[in-house]
Parts: structure tokens; C-alpha cells; sequence
């Protein structure tokens, strides 16, 4: 096996009942992982028909966080070859978006999170002042923007709040739902056990595993995740762009051969495919400084000369 054939597991496919009729789901059921950001790009939900209608039950929801839904298919398979020019097309949109677009476009504030899922400010404020729940990716005052993983930029034009990702409200309901006093063990419990099945999945486990669970946590409640992953709604994804990401710096330097030894251009293209589906394409304030920058976008420009 090459150095670039990665363990970690792909989505299984499974058989979908078709329809003619467009199907109608609420923003709740998207955030929740109960559809996925790629039944929305692959044309399966259209992005129009996202409405105030849920079509999800609890039973569904339960499912979406299995790993065998929760990893992203290769791109290389056919039948996601459509959702993948998607992507890519939202991906330029992305790059050509003003910071304070962008932040509203990925990003709610407080008010709207805590409505989405039915607490009141204060309780939200009180599960994130307690590390229950992620705290925001981004904190802009005036012209700064602080995060956890780039720290404080200034200069910058957007407007002054807390940005959370939707995708938190799965998190935000199973802490709210726990007894009170228990939130914060609520969440880390089931982010852990998804955490510790998807490194079994990549066959990683033991105190290996265990281990990288609890370097993980302070990550995922300082908001990091759901500033870097496309899908922060579950563990699974959450370990899939994390296992991406150091097998790429591995092969590559962190970005700086783009021809390691024993990996064909095609194998490496691939691996930097899975990485750009997992990741986010990130904000203009910090895109230069990226893991998207360095090891995807950078990345396919060196491998251009190779491939022609």
C-alpha cells in the first residue's frame, strides 16, 4: 500500500427512495446533520428549498451521526462528481466574499442559536461560559476579529458580535436536554464515543486513541472545529478532517513537496481532494495563513506542471 492510500474510512453508500416531488426541510434539520451540506450540494435538497418545514424525525436524526453517513464520499466516485463541481463553485463564490459576507453567510450570532434551539440568551451564554457547548469560532469587535486558531487581526471590515456555526445546534440541544450540572459531560461523552469509533474505523485505538480524544476536546470547545470543519454537527467528520490533515503535513512537509516519494500525483490529488471536501475554505482575514492555502490550494498549483 502507498503512503497516500489513507485507513480512513469513506462513507459508505447506501440506496436512496427517489422522488419527483422537491423535498422541504428546515434550517434545524440541515444544522442538526439530519441532511447533510452534500444532499444540499449534490442537487438531493436544493438549497432553495431549504424552508421552515421539517421533514426529519428524532429516529433520522440518530442516524445522520453514524459513521457510515457521517464520513464524506471520495469525490472520485461518479455518481458525486456533480456535487463536487458544486462545491468548487461555491468554494470560488467563497474566496471572492467580503469578511462580513462570508461571517454571515457560514455563521449565525447568539440571538439566532439560542432561537434555533428553543433556550433563551442566557442559557446559551451560561453553557458557553461553562465550556458545555463550542464557544464562538469568532469574536469581532470594532475593526478586530479574534479566534481561537489565528488569534486577533485588525484592520478589518465586518460587523461587531459572536459568530457561531449552526452546525452547533446539535451540540447546544444535547447539552440543554441533560440534567442540570451534567451539560458539559453530556456532550463530551457522545462527541468521545464518535470520536473513539471513527479512529477504530481508521485503526487507531487503545490508549493511542484515547489519547487523541483529550487533545481534541479543548479544541472543540474553543470553537476551532467548527472555524476549520465543513461538518463540526459530529465526531466522525470532525476526526476525518483532523486524520486528512496530518497525513497530508506528513507526506507533504506541511505543504512544501508536492512529490513525496512513492505517491503518484494522482494518489496525492486525491488525498488533497478528500482534505478540501472536509475543510472550510475559511475567511479572507486568515485564508493566507490556512491549511486550505498551504495544503490544498498551494498544493494543486505545484502538482499542475507534474500532471501535464
Amino acid at each position: 500500500m502507498s503512503h497516500a492510500q489513507s485507513p480512513i474510512p469513506q462513507r459508505r453508500t447506501a440506496k436512496h427512495r427517489t422522488t419527483n416531488r422537491r423535498v422541504v426541510v428546515s434550517r434545524e434539520a440541515v444544522t442538526s446533520g439530519a441532511v447533510t451540506s452534500e444532499a444540499v450540494t449534490s442537487g438531493a435538497v436544493t438549497s432553495e428549498a431549504v424552508t421552515s418545514e421539517a421533514v426529519t424525525s428524532e429516529a433520522e436524526e440518530r442516524k445522520a451521526v453514524a459513521p457510515q453517513r457521517a464520513w464524506l464520499p471520495a469525490w472520485r466516485q461518479p455518481s458525486m462528481r456533480a456535487a463536487h463541481h458544486h462545491l468548487v463553485f461555491q468554494l470560488q463564490l467563497d474566496f471572492k466574499m467580503s469578511l462580513r459576507d462570508y461571517l454571515h453567510h457560514h455563521f449565525v450570532d447568539g440571538a439566532t442559536l439560542a432561537q434555533m434551539a428553543g433556550i433563551s440568551i442566557a442559557r446559551l451564554n451560561a453553557l458557553v461560559d461553562g465550556a458545555a457547548v463550542p464557544a464562538p469560532s469568532y469574536l469581532v469587535v470594532g475593526r478586530s476579529i479574534t479566534s481561537a486558531v489565528f488569534g486577533r487581526i485588525d484592520d478589518v471590515d465586518a460587523d461587531s458580535g459572536r459568530y457561531f456555526r449552526p452546525e452547533n445546534l446539535r451540540w447546544l440541544r444535547i447539552a440543554a436536554q441533560a440534567p442540570q450540572g451534567f451539560e458539559r459531560q453530556a456532550v463530551v461523552n457522545c462527541l468521545s464515543q464518535e470520536l473513539l469509533d471513527a479512529f477504530t474505523l481508521a485503526g487507531i485505538s487503545g490508549e493511542a486513541a484515547s489519547s487523541k480524544v483529550a487533545s481534541f476536546l479543548p479544541h472543540f470547545f474553543n470553537g476551532t472545529f467548527a472555524l476549520c470543519a465543513a461538518n463540526p454537527a459530529n465526531g466522525y467528520a470532525i476526526a476525518r478532517i483532523e486524520l486528512l490533515q496530518e497525513r497530508l503535513t506528513a507526506l507533504t512537509n506541511n505543504g512544501a513537496n508536492a512529490h513525496p516519494a512513492g505517491v503518484s500525483a494522482a494518489e496525492l490529488q486525491q488525498l488533497i481532494d478528500d482534505f478540501a471536501a472536509a475543510c472550510m475554505p475559511f475567511s479572507p482575514a486568515e485564508y493566507a495563513r490556512s491549511s486550505r492555502k498551504r495544503l490544498v490550494d498551494d498544493l494543486r498549483l505545484k502538482l499542475q506542471p507534474a500532471a501535464a
